[in-house]
């Protein structure tokens, strides 16, 4: 039988002021999602109780489709602005390496990009609210990209299809992404 032991400290860490123990094989695996157990002291019982928290790690593909609003316009004609963006997204896992790189939305300030087919394993290694950032950048004609901002979502958060404002070193920037469609393809599907 497998056990953890939780112990309770009071401010001065010196000693255990109540503990409980959870059986693994029981508990846990009854309920994969959230085990309790009642504090106990030298003393006894008490009427407090203290649960954990055990998150599954997931596995398989995120299917995403990503959108802009209000993008700035940053192709200027040679007397007016021509509200037009050319604008693309790029996605980092959880690790800060690039995972994927959508196609380019070309003259629309409110872009809906192509689905994206990304191995969940690979973006946040299973860990659905690890922090991902998606950069947003405008294509210029000669091919440089042009940096418009960045989002942080995790996995959890755009399977919720929020959506986020755009900022710049931390400040508010112009647009805002949210998430057109999100489906987590389980591992057995894909």
């Amino acid at each position: 039988s497998s056990e953890i032991n939780v112990k309770v400290y009071n401010d001065s860490g010196a000693a255990a002021v109540a503990s409980a123990t959870f059986d693994l094989n029981n508990e846990i695996l009854k309920s994969p999602q959230r085990a309790c157990a009642k504090l106990g002291t030298e003393k006894g019982a008490r009427g407090a109780k203290i649960c954990i928290h055990a998150q599954e790690q997931q596995s398989g593909q995120l299917k995403l489709v990503l959108g802009a609003k209000n993008l700035p316009d940053t192709d200027i004609g040679l007397l007016f602005k021509k509200q037009e963006t050319d604008g693309f997204y790029e996605l980092y896992g959880a690790n800060g390496v690039k995972a994927f790189r959508s196609n380019v939305a070309e003259d629309n300030l409110n872009p809906v990009w192509e689905a994206a087919f990304l191995d969940v394993d690979m973006l946040c290694g299973g860990k659905l609210d690890a922090p991902l950032r998606i950069t947003v950048h405008d294509m210029d004609k000669g091919g440089h990209a042009e940096y418009l901002g960045n989002v942080t979502m995790s996995v959890n958060q755009i399977i919720q299809q929020e959506s986020s404002q755009i900022t710049v070193g931390g400040l508010p920037a112009q647009g805002t992404v949210y998430v057109k469609e999100a489906v987590l393809l389980p591992q057995e599907m894909v």
